[in-house]
């Protein structure tokens, strides 16, 4: 159990310590948005298939779909409740942009397309991630073990205790489950995220 223990907590802390990142820039991507000429360039043009961006060819309705899915992460991380959706759509429209005639509306617009490209790369990084942390868990005699012990017991071979550990499974699934059109426990993630850092 040594291994599986270690090697849980590492990825568990690459998994914050990136996600600290994904939170930080869906908010300045949001701030960013409504800051700018952005909201309102996007938001006057006439149908959701006009093109919103050259770089990354998003149409009005990918640019204002993605904005709703970083106010969601907001939720997510902020003890709110997250609407369900198809975010991993969302992200993968963000990244595979098809806009017919792409056009540009102005820098701010690029810029904060081109940073939402990034972003749902990363996005779908961490899905992949959740996922593969889940299975690794649930497959490993660890999910039994965790299950009986107290919150303040430390586990073998790791520098965490059972409460954190469970901190850091219910991150990861929590974040799977939104990305995954799944409803979401509200909690305030961003805590586990900051807890996880410092492990």
């Amino acid at each position: 159990m040594n291994n599986i223990t270690s090697v849980l907590q590492g990825e568990f802390k690459s998994f914050a310590i990136n996600l600290a990142w994904v939170m930080q820039e869906a908010a300045d991507i949001d701030k960013a948005y409504f800051a700018t000429d952005a909201s309102t360039l996007v938001g006057a043009l006439s149908s959701g298939t006009s093109a919103a961006s050259l770089d990354t060819k998003l149409t009005k309705a990918q640019y204002v779909n993605y904005i709703g899915f970083v106010e969601q992460l907001a939720n997510f991380f902020g003890n709110s409740a997250v609407t369900t959706g198809d975010y991993l759509t969302n992200i993968d429209q963000v990244i595979y942009g098809n806009a017919a005639t792409p056009a540009k509306l102005s820098d701010a617009t690029e810029s904060i397309a081109n940073r939402m490209k990034v972003h749902a790369q990363a996005c779908l990084t961490h899905f992949l991630k959740a996922k593969y942390l889940m299975d690794l868990y649930s497959n490993s005699e660890l999910s039994v073990i965790v299950a009986g012990c107290t919150g303040a017991r430390m586990v073998y071979g790791a520098d965490m205790n059972v409460t954190q550990l469970t901190q850091g499974i219910t991150l990861v699934e929590q974040f799977k489950k939104m990305i995954n059109n799944e409803s979401v426990v509200t909690g305030l993630y961003s805590a586990n995220v900051a807890v996880w850092e410092q492990i």
